[in-house]
């Protein structure tokens, strides 16, 4: 999604959306899934990531398209894919990876799927709260589309972030059949991108990923963010998959990784049994 819009007509369309709704602003957050912060910064005619636009038209029924200043005969940088992505790649999921900062850390992100009415596509809108080593908090948007392999069963997540790509590469949707009903659904996958540390500079970062679907409950009770390998949250076995999360990205990395081999996660303290994966 763009990043360049005509901001104050973004707000003067919120602003009338909730004013004729009658609706609060933490009312309107929670049903768009975006934060107050990001919300109010819009009401004033602020810039936010794509992403969060993103997350607004595919949980309520505005659209912002006519109010993007990009030129509307910007030719595509990549084909248009003549396959429909899998009806499994729909809805919310969360999704895990190893971070790239820290060897023992796990970071835990949401990643929501939808069809676009106005570009008839599959998008998907990502995000992600950390907090830094002294307290402060700092957040990732990332919003892009669907692209389904034609042949090889594969799917990947293309974004763009002041130039830099973000591709996600995830293997066909896994359905848990729960009592004759596709109850839960996972997908593996790897993640290459170029990350930014400040005493580094810019360096290449890949990591194999781990998405599930979870109920809403269950995924307002799981803050987004990075946890120690060693938490408990990242080591219980978790139904149906048999394993914990830790596990399943040990297990994941030589699979989905086979140049990198097993990666050396020894800050994970205790008696680990990485147990071959299902599905």
């Amino acid at each position: 999604m763009s990043n360049t819009y005509d901001w104050d007509r973004v707000a003067h369309r919120l602003r009338e959306h909730l004013s004729s709704e009658g609706m609060p602003r933490v009312g309107f957050a929670g049903r768009a899934r975006i934060t107050v912060i990001d919300l109010d910064r819009l009401l004033t005619g602020m810039p936010v990531a794509g992403a969060v636009l993103a997350s607004i038209e595919a949980n309520t029924d505005l659209s912002f398209a006519d109010l993007s200043l990009e030129p509307a005969a910007e030719p595509a940088r990549f084909e248009v894919p003549k396959v429909a992505p899998s009806d499994l790649l729909l809805g919310a999921f969360t999704m895990y990876r190893w971070s790239f900062d820290y060897p023992d850390r796990i970071v835990r992100s949401r990643v929501e799927f939808f069809d676009c009415a106005q570009t008839g596509r599959r998008r998907f809108a990502s995000q992600q709260s950390n907090r830094a080593p002294g307290g402060q908090a700092y957040a990732y948007d990332h919003a892009g589309f669907v692209w389904p392999g034609s042949r090889i069963g594969i799917s990947q997540l293309v974004s763009e972030d002041e130039g830099i790509l973000r591709v996600i590469t995830l293997a066909r949707p896994v359905c848990h059949d729960d009592h004759g009903g596709c109850g839960h659904v996972t997908v593996n996958g790897t993640l290459q991108t170029v990350s930014e540390q400040g005493d580094v500079g810019h360096y290449p970062a890949i990591s194999p990923v781990f998405l599930e679907t979870r109920s809403e409950e269950a995924a307002n009770q799981e803050p987004l963010g990075s946890y120690r390998a060693s938490d408990p949250e990242m080591v219980q076995t978790r139904p149906p998959l048999g394993q914990s999360i830790a596990d399943r990205l040990l297990a994941l990395g030589p699979r989905v990784l086979p140049a990198l081999g097993t990666p050396p996660r020894t800050a994970v303290r205790g008696p680990r049994s990485v147990t071959p994966l299902a599905g």
